[in-house]
This record gives structure tokens, C-alpha cells and sequence, in this order.
């Protein structure tokens, strides 16, 4: 019965700081990114920006704030034992036979629903989250990319983009290329050029002051020009805005699920991105357990450290950042190919875990 109200207490006391560290994490982070996005506000008008802006930061939010739950969880694991041992609790609690290893253990039980947790938002709340802020963030930037490349496999298709508008969604010079393809071997098909091109209200193109090219299978060219110009051409397509940020950048990793992400890994293994991405997201379940078995021997082996809630954040911040720089080092090399692919992942892991074990097991209790 003792036991049971100790576990209750402790939850309690730890669900209460590490839910405070994340709403000011949030906050924080709501603050400063406001502040850099002053100049897009004013821009546009409050009708406009404020819808956008709200929409942008509900799809940032789970993109962003879940890669801060692992140190948080130590940050509140740490301000719940500093409280304790400045009440004198973790004392009494140690002369009453109860060890801290049994105390901590609430701790780690919420450490796991909270890893499931986060894992189920990542495989399925974080893709499209990321995929939606991705979007608004070169929106409410009035970005413009250039010479864009996409590509439609189940369609035989391939487009050419001179450049694409991401407020409008008007792209300019568009090459769009069909091919026949028969046993493997690919021939153009159709040319069709357009001066621009926008989005249908279903999802497909259209595009506007069109001229086609068609050809045979053995490449002859069926028309010849001057070929005639078409005001405006219907383009059913499974393109969606978000493939034009994907062709220019690294956006499309995070949006991946794990089985996406070692189907990406078996189809190109000369691009071991996809590789260590897998791993180091499989290892991440695991660094919230490596921290707090780091932390919790620090925190409560050092009397000062046990007596200052600023200094015991202090110590969470070093040890989540150690191990953080060191996971930046290892996935840089694995990204690389200096390191290989499944170590790059797992390394912080495999080196810092067993240091955490035996901190763990051998802090007085």
C-alpha cells in the first residue's frame, strides 16, 4: 500500500514537470519563430496571415516538438528528484528500505508509454504534419524554386519545371515527357510543353498555351511543327505540391514511415541516407531510457547537483547534449559512408547505454 501511494506521488510529481518543460519548450519555440516571421505578417494581411499563421504552427508543432521529448523527460525526472531530496523524501525513503532504483521506477514505466507514444505520432501523425508545414514554410516565405525535376514511374512519366511558386502555385515552363515502354526499354512517347501550368480543384494539372509532340514507337515523330497551340490542357496526375519539395530538398526523410524507409534503404543502397535514417529512428526509442539511466546517477550521486534545480538542469542539458552531438557526429559520418550505415545509427546507443547501466546499478541506493 506504501509502495502504491509512492508511485502515485512520484507520477504525479513527474507528469506535472515534464509536461511544464514541453509547454515552455513550446512557448519558447512559439515565441522566437514568431519573431523571425514579423516581416511575413506584415506582408499579407491579418485576414490572410492569421489563418496561415495558426495552420502552420499546428502542423509544426508535432513535426518539431516530439525531438525534444527524450531530454525533457530527463529534465522532468530531474526537477521531480531535486524536489525530493531537498524535502529530505529520497532520505526518508532510503532509511524506510525503499531503494532508489524501486523509487525511480514510475519514472521509466511513463518513460515507456510516452516512447509509444511518440513512436505511433512519428509512423503516422508526423508524416503529414511535416509534409503540410513544409508547404506553408515556403508559402509564408514567397518562395519560388527553379529547374525542378519530377518524376511519375506507375505513369511512364517525367516533368520539367523552369519554376515553381509555392503561394500561387503557378509553375512556368513545364516539359512534360510520356514514354512507351516495352520489356524495359523506353521511348518517348509524347512532348507536351506548356508556358504555365496551375492545380485543379481535384488534384490534376492544368496547363495553358500547350503544344504536344507525339512519336512513334520507333521515336519518329508523328507531327511536325509549327505544331498548333492549345489554350489550356487537363493533366490527371498523382504529382502533389509537396513532390516539388522533395525534388529540391531533403524534406521527403522525415515524411518517410519505417517501412518506407527500408524499402528506400533495399532500392538504393548506394545512398546510404535512407540507411542510417532507418536505424538512428530505430535507436531513438531507446535514447529517453540511455538518458535517464545517465542522468539519475548524476543527479542524485552529486549532493549539490541533488540541492539546485538550476544546476540539476544544468546537468540534464549536458548529458542530453553529449549524447546528441554525439548521434549529429555519428549519422554525419553514416551519411557520409565513413561509417557504416547500421553503426552510424546505433552508435550513441551501443556506447553510451552501458555506461548508463552501470552508473545505474552501482549509485547508492
Amino acid at each position: 500500500m506504501i509502495r502504491k501511494r509512492i508511485d502515485r506521488y512520484l507520477s504525479h510529481a513527474f507528469l506535472v514537470r515534464f509536461i511544464l518543460s514541453v509547454l515552455i519548450i513550446c512557448g519558447l519555440y512559439l515565441g522566437f519563430d514568431a519573431v523571425s516571421r514579423v516581416d511575413e505578417i506584415q506582408k499579407l494581411s491579418l485576414s490572410k496571415a492569421l489563418p496561415k499563421i495558426l495552420t502552420y504552427y499546428a502542423y509544426l508543432f508535432p513535426a518539431r516538438i516530439l525531438d525534444t521529448i527524450p531530454p525533457l523527460l530527463l529534465v522532468g525526472a530531474g526537477l521531480t528528484l531535486v524536489q525530493m531530496c531537498r524535502n529530505r523524501e529520497l532520505l526518508t525513503l532510503r532509511a524506510s528500505g525503499v531503494s532508489l532504483h524501486r523509487v525511480t521506477l514510475p519514472i521509466f514505466l511513463w518513460t515507456v508509454v510516452v516512447v509509444v507514444l511518440v513512436f505511433w505520432a512519428k509512423e503516422s501523425i508526423v508524416p503529414f504534419c511535416t509534409r503540410q508545414y513544409e508547404l506553408l514554410d515556403r508559402d509564408l516565405d514567397g518562395k519560388v524554386t527553379s529547374n525542378l525535376v519530377l518524376k511519375e514511374p506507375a505513369l511512364n512519366r517525367k516533368m520539367f519545371v523552369g519554376s515553381y511558386d509555392y503561394a500561387s502555385g503557378v509553375m512556368s515552363q513545364v516539359h512534360l515527357m510520356e514514354f512507351y515502354d516495352r520489356e524495359g526499354n523506353k521511348t518517348i512517347k509524347t512532348i507536351t510543353e506548356a508556358v504555365t501550368g496551375t492545380w485543379r480543384e481535384d488534384g490534376g494539372l492544368s496547363l495553358q498555351n500547350v503544344t504536344i509532340q507525339q512519336f512513334d514507337e520507333d521515336g519518329t515523330a508523328k507531327n511536325k511543327p509549327p505544331l498548333p497551340v492549345l489554350p489550356s490542357k487537363p493533366v490527371d496526375t498523382r504529382l502533389t505540391p509537396f513532390d516539388f519539395v522533395a525534388a529540391k530538398s531533403e524534406a521527403i526523410l522525415p515524411v518517410l514511415t519505417l517501412s518506407e524507409l527500408a524499402r528506400q534503404a533495399r532500392s538504393n543502397p548506394q545512398i546510404p541516407r535512407f540507411s542510417v535514417m532507418l536505424h538512428s529512428r530505430l535507436a531513438a526509442t531507446l535514447m529517453p531510457f540511455v538518458l535517464l539511466l545517465v542522468g539519475i546517477p548524476l543527479l542524485v550521486g552529486f549532493p549539490r547537483a541533488a540541492e539546485s534545480r538550476v544546476l540539476a538542469v544544468v546537468v540534464c542539458a549536458l548529458v542530453a547534449g553529449a549524447l546528441y552531438v554525439l548521434s549529429f557526429v555519428s549519422i554525419s559520418m553514416g551519411n557520409t559512408g565513413v561509417m557504416n550505415p547500421v553503426l552510424a545509427g546505433w552508435l550513441p546507443v551501443l556506447l553510451v547505454g552501458p555506461v548508463g547501466l552501470w552508473l545505474f546499478a552501482s549509485m547508492r541506493t
